[in-house]
Order: structure tokens, then C-alpha cells, then sequence
């Protein structure tokens, strides 16, 4: 549904830590996205509020999950919460949003 206006890309990192409990960075898979600088969200009367340094849209068919941890121009961000969105009355996901918060790999 969204694929035209995924038009920026980020990495999926995946972390592995060694004997010495270091984090060690391992292979990265680059993902089309949407991403969205973001402090606070507001809407209607009833206020709802996100801590979230930024949101991210993915297509419906990206492997991704909350706690995933991410790199978008050189800085690492971790998946707070993750919204498959469906339209009325389907089953099937048309798009993936996430909210995420800056972070240090292996600090969450």
C-alpha cells in the first residue's frame, strides 16, 4: 500500500554479545522505509502522547519486531512499539509502524 512513499532506508542490526559480554554488531539488512523525526504526538481532544524519537513505516511484509534495534544516519534506535495497521473489516496488515527512542547497542 505504501511502497511509493518508502523512499529512505535503514539497517535491522543484529547483536550478539561475546565471552567477555561485549556487544558485538553483526550483520545488518537494509529496509525501505519512511522515517519521521518526531518529539510528541498529539491528537483530538484526549491528548495522546509518545515518547518516541521517531517513527518508522515499513511495508506489511518486513520482519520486524519490538526491541529491534535500528540504524538511521549513523545513529541507533530501538523499536518501542510496533503497530500493524489493517484496514476495516481485513485481516491483512497493509503497513508497519513503529515507534522508536535513540539508544546505545546493548543499552535498552
Amino acid at each position: 500500500m505504501l511502497d511509493d512513499y518508502l523512499v529512505d532506508s535503514c539497517q535491522k542490526v543484529s547483536t550478539t554479545r561475546d565471552d567477555f559480554g561485549q556487544e558485538i554488531t553483526g550483520v545488518t539488512e537494509s529496509l525501505a522505509c519512511r522515517w519521521r523525526d518526531i518529539t510528541t504526538v498529539r491528537r483530538g481532544q484526549n491528548t495522546d502522547t509518545s515518547d518516541a524519537d521517531s517513527m518508522v513505516w515499513f511495508a506489511a511484509g518486513t520482519v520486524i519486531a519490538k526491541g529491534d534495534i535500528l540504524l538511521f544516519e549513523g545513529a541507533y534506535y530501538q523499536i518501542q512499539k510496533l503497530t500493524k495497521a489493517k484496514r476495516l473489516g481485513e485481516t491483512a496488515p497493509q503497513f508497519i509502524k513503529c515507534e522508536v527512542t535513540v539508544t546505545t547497542i546493548g543499552i535498552s
